[in-house]
């Protein structure tokens, strides 16, 4: 039995797994493909045993073939039945999901404790599934260890809502549980389903294409603003020429960020928290949506005062944000206003209405609000959207808490609290500057030339010994004709012949001494952790010259 997946897994792998479930459901032939599926894809992530899946019939619900009969337990499949049913009488009476993270000490499974003792279950979801306002059935995850499934609790919705297409697309290709919905409605829901997998197909393509350009792009970056910043150091006085290299250097910078923020909306980074201010990564969010949001829509940003300090990653904040007004402009078609607001909030437990989850404590909030009025009817956790996973996911990873409602005229409201950390922020802030002697030897493996040269030239006017090698290959040759020490290795990730990590293993082998710096284009998912080596550290490109030097000394000093 696999555990919960790391809240730092969260994003990436909610998408990936949801997609996988639309694929799955999409090729089957009908609804006994349904569970079979879900066991396969979604029960190792959430730690739980099995799926039930009961329909709709008449008055009441049944449990739909093949049941649990699948799968291997040391109790009667009658008897796990009976113990979904009583789970899934709880969310059928109250029309709402129902997690129940231990069936012994929760007061709500106290009429159902026969049936839930008799299987073994210790946890479970049990998740409503719905086509507009018609209740299709219920749909129960069973769990023999306690399972946090309400931490889950958006992804699960998205998951019903994914589940429910297909219970409604295939229902017609047997006798009919839904007498109600005419056949029309069966071919438009199997269309949208099959487009919604082209979709997401053509996303992991377009997640592909922008991890090669990302790669390309930043090391041309890398290149520009070498030479730049070596310009700016050997212009001396004149004045004119260093405004133009910081105004290139400035343009550097800028496209770097692009490309950051390229990789982060196609997942292919890891989380890198940090103390950081929220006003200004809201302000750089803000910029980027300026580009991005219609022009009927009108941006409004308000940035709160005297906010604490919170551990969280910038980037993953800025696609939160990104996420929200994505989702806040579909749903002003005619234009609208769209406000994001930073706050400083001290929630004692008078505060607390509503928001059980919430402790009382000095927090730092995101708030982000639409003028629509609300459509009558409508939910606002839509059971089609896993984009508000993905963002409770990101607050959840921070140890913060997300709460939707409507504002007073109908809009849509987010509020995300970010506890409030007592060190300051360490956000763009950089450590001084260790001086001492510059002796060491350091091997560069870049198969860039001119990015190799560059960076070269640029160690060697800081007093380093530089072994230059355009590949894995040639750098493990030149380790072995060396006969001085090589006190730093600098290399390239991805490279032809032979890449860096098998590099640095083989290094490890006869020059164990030696540090290691990770310089790489690729998203993040490409790079190798470095938490297990004892002297290393990861550069993404493009980086400024002077974060390389105080890598270095940092790691050979």
């Amino acid at each position: 039995m696999s555990t919960e997946p790391p809240a730092s897994e969260l994003p990436s792998r909610a998408f990936a797994i949801l997609a996988e479930v639309a694929r799955a459901i999409a090729s089957g032939t009908s609804l006994d493909d349904i569970v079979p599926a879900l066991v396969r894809t979604v029960a190792p992530y959430l730690n739980c045993d099995t799926f039930l899946l009961f329909l709709k019939q008449g008055e009441g619900l049944r449990l739909h073939a093949p049941g649990p009969g699948r799968f291997s337990w040391a109790v009667p499949v009658e008897t796990v039945r009976r113990a979904g049913q009583a789970a899934c009488d709880l969310a059928e009476n109250g029309g709402e999901p129902v997690y129940c993270r231990d069936t012994a000490a929760d007061p709500r499974c106290r009429q159902e404790d026969e049936e839930l003792a008799a299987a073994a279950i210790r946890s479970f979801a049990a998740l409503p599934l719905y086509t507009g306002r018609e209740r299709l059935g219920v749909l129960v995850a069973l769990a023999k260890t306690a399972t946090d499934f309400e931490k889950f609790a958006p992804w699960l919705d998205a998951l019903a809502g994914e589940v429910a297409l297909g219970v409604n697309t295939f229902f017609g290709r047997q006798e009919s549980p839904f007498p109600g919905l005419a056949p029309q409605r069966e071919l438009e829901e199997r269309a949208e389903l099959q487009a919604r997998v082209r979709q997401v197909q053509k996303l992991e393509t377009l997640g592909r294409l922008a991890d090669g350009v990302a790669h390309d792009f930043n090391n041309l970056l890398m290149i520009i603003s070498t030479c730049t910043q070596m310009l700016q150091e050997h212009t001396g006085s004149e004045v004119k020429a260093r405004a133009y290299a910081e105004r290139v250097q400035h343009a550097c910078t800028r496209a770097a960020g692009l490309t950051r923020q390229l990789l982060v909306f196609t997942r292919k980074r890891t989380p890198a928290p940090c103390l950081l201010d929220l006003n200004p990564v809201a302000e750089e969010a803000v910029r980027l949506l300026k580009r991005l949001l219609s022009e009927r829509v009108e941006l409004i940003f308000l940035a709160g005062a005297n906010l604490g300090p919170v551990k969280a990653d910038p980037e993953q904040i800025v696609q939160l944000l990104m996420d929200l007004c994505a989702r806040a402009q579909e749903n002003l078609p005619q234009g609208g206003r769209l406000m994001i607001e930073t706050r400083a909030a001290i929630i004692d437990a008078q505060d607390l209405s509503g928001r059980t989850m919430l402790v009382p404590g000095q927090y730092s909030m995101l708030v982000v609000m639409d003028t629509r009025a609300a459509l009558p009817g409508k939910l606002l956790l839509a059971r089609s959207h896993s984009d508000l996973a993905l963002v409770y996911a990101v607050v959840r990873e921070s140890g913060g808490y997300f709460w939707a409602g409507h504002t007073p005229g109908g809009g849509d409201l987010f509020e995300i609290y970010f506890p409030a950390a007592s060190e300051p922020s360490s956000y763009g802030a950089h450590p001084e500057e260790r001086r001492g002697s510059r002796s060491e030897t350091i091997l560069l493996v870049e198969d860039e030339e001119a990015l190799r040269e560059s960076v070269s030239e640029y160690l060697r006017l800081q007093g380093y010994t530089v072994l230059e090698a355009a590949n894995g290959e040639a750098a493990s040759q030149i380790a072995r004709e060396h006969a001085g020490p090589i006190d730093l290795v600098i290399t390239d990730v991805v490279m032809p012949k032979m890449d860096g990590p098998r590099l640095v293993g083989e290094l490890a082998k006869s020059r164990p001494q030696a540090a290691v710096v990770y310089i790489s284009g690729h998203g993040e998912h490409s790079v190798p952790s470095v938490a297990s080596l004892p002297k290393a550290a990861l550069l993404q490109k493009p980086f400024a010259l002077k974060t390389l030097l105080r890598t270095i000394r940092k790691l050979v000093a």
